[in-house]
């Protein structure tokens, strides 16, 4: 079976993938986990009702987490450190109060500078015998009395193995000095010789259409290449000014783009007689729009004197109007009063 395009519909690659939902039921994977709490009592609405919170698949994480962090980076165009800071900033409040409420199912209201709240608490301890019990402030539990956490938040650095596996090399401060890479903190960061980002050049575009036309290359089957040893392929042309390194996932997902791309020029392509007779309805013929006349170029003198001539016609006009308004309310004389009474009485 095949669609519009010509293209199998249920190729190699979506057999694949049928069969590895399969395996995954067969693993129980898709099932629910023994012994795990989905539902968690959260308390009683005004009518007596039990609220519960659902732990099933990713809504929770959606609204409660992807979707505050798009929030809170609204439209900041942010760099890789200005975007580290805000997530480690979000991870904070978001620990505090979902932290707090799991725990006493109250809000959290208290300060988020966790620091200076530690060093208050030693201050507390220190002094505790000088404090009456009653009087003492409210519990906080320091925690640089604890071992701190192993966990990293942030740009994580690539493991050596996987830098092997992909063809990538290590950091080096001179080279990238050197040779001026873009990036360079997000390199250090990563531990690579260039920085890992998606496919977002010109240059990078150009390389991925080469490679993909390339007679003998990995795209001439029907199936998907093998997208570990096109990463190492193309991490032979980095450089660490227009081309940088990729993760398999970032060629797959561009690879996904472009397939679509491709689909939509070859869709214009089949239906181009259709489409410019459409475009030729849309788009007027030059030559059938009726030419508008254009007024004659008038110098600034030229248009200067013309708006004074103006100017003292129209002051002429109304010193003519009030001198027929002067007459006309002028009193008339005498002997035009006797003869025009003499008229009447005749």
């Amino acid at each position: 079976m095949k669609d519009s395009n010509g293209n199998i519909v249920f190729d190699t690659a979506l057999w694949q993938k049928a069969k590895n939902i399969l395996k995954n039921i067969d693993n129980g994977l898709y099932s629910n986990s023994p012994n795990v709490q989905y539902y968690i009592l959260r308390g009683y609405d005004r009518d007596g009702l039990a609220t519960y919170t659902c732990g099933r698949g990713t809504n929770h994480v959606e609204g409660g987490v992807h979707q505050n962090i798009v929030c809170r980076f609204g439209s900041y165009n942010a760099a890789p450190r200005f975007a580290v800071n805000l997530i480690r900033d979000y991870c904070l409040h978001h620990n505090l109060k979902v932290g707090t409420f799991n725990r006493t199912g109250q809000q959290y209201t208290g300060s988020y500078d966790v620091w200076t709240l530690n060093r208050l608490v030693r201050l507390r301890d220190q002094t505790r015998d000088n404090f009456l019990p009653d009087s003492r402030p409210a519990s906080w539990v320091n925690s640089n009395d604890y071992e701190q956490s192993s966990e990293s938040f942030g740009i994580l650095p690539l493991s050596v193995v996987t830098q092997t596996q992909l063809g990538m090399l290590e950091f080096q401060q001179d080279y990238a000095v050197k040779e001026k890479i873009r990036h360079l903190r997000l390199a250090y960061l990563q531990k690579t010789r260039v920085a890992i980002l998606p496919v977002h050049t010109s240059q990078e575009r150009a390389l991925f259409t080469l490679l993909i036309q390339e007679k003998t290359g990995m795209f001439t089957s029907e199936t998907q290449p093998n997208w570990i040893a096109l990463a190492c392929t193309w991490s032979q042309h980095c450089d660490g000014k227009t081309i940088f390194y990729k993760l398999p996932e970032h060629l797959k997902t561009y690879y996904k783009a472009w397939v679509e791309l491709r689909h939509e020029k070859n869709a214009i392509e089949q239906n181009r007689t259709a489409y410019n007779e459409l475009r030729s309805y849309l788009i007027p013929d030059p030559s059938s729009i009726p030419s508008i006349p254009v007024a004659a170029r008038v110098s600034i003198a030229d248009s200067l004197d013309k708006s004074k001539a103006t100017h003292a016609a129209s002051d002429s006009d109304v010193n003519e109007a009030k001198k027929a308004t002067s007459l006309a309310e002028r009193p008339a004389p005498a002997d035009l009063v006797i003869v025009q009474s003499v008229q009447a009485a005749g």
